[in-house]
């Protein structure tokens, strides 16, 4: 976390958050069953979704006070994810298909990212 007060009613900040990837089970193997293939794993956790991070950036804009107000007020603008990291939010198999839809028998893991871009907000605080 930074932030730097750039004049007195004016303030940026910045946070960079880092996260170790999390653990999850890949089938290793599979089964057919009447027509049904099955995955099923050895082992449970046995490997990880890549890491996660992401740099969220804001700047306050406070709105000054006038004499007679009982209340205060300012404006937040700011990116969440400024660089668009496509984190994984969970990770899902499928059977592989090649170029013809027919199964190739092998199983492909898919990641599912919920925020793949950059999320711009604008907030208007009022402090009473």
């Amino acid at each position: 976390v930074a932030a730097y007060a750039w004049k007195p009613n004016i303030s940026f900040s910045g946070s960079f958050i880092y996260q170790t990837g999390k653990p999850y089970t890949y089938p290793e193997a599979r089964s057919e069953f009447e027509g049904i293939i099955y995955p099923f794993a050895l082992s449970r956790n046995n490997s990880r979704t890549p890491a996660y991070h992401r740099l969220d950036l804001s700047m306050d804009i406070a709105i000054p006070n006038k004499k007679n107000r009982d209340w205060k007020g300012s404006w937040n603008i700011g990116v969440y994810n400024a660089y668009a990291r496509k984190n994984a939010f969970s990770i899902f198999f499928e059977e592989e298909l090649d170029d013809s839809g027919n199964p190739t028998g092998q199983t492909k893991a898919t990641q599912l990212s919920i925020f793949g871009t950059a999320i711009p907000t604008i907030t208007y605080n009022l402090d009473f």
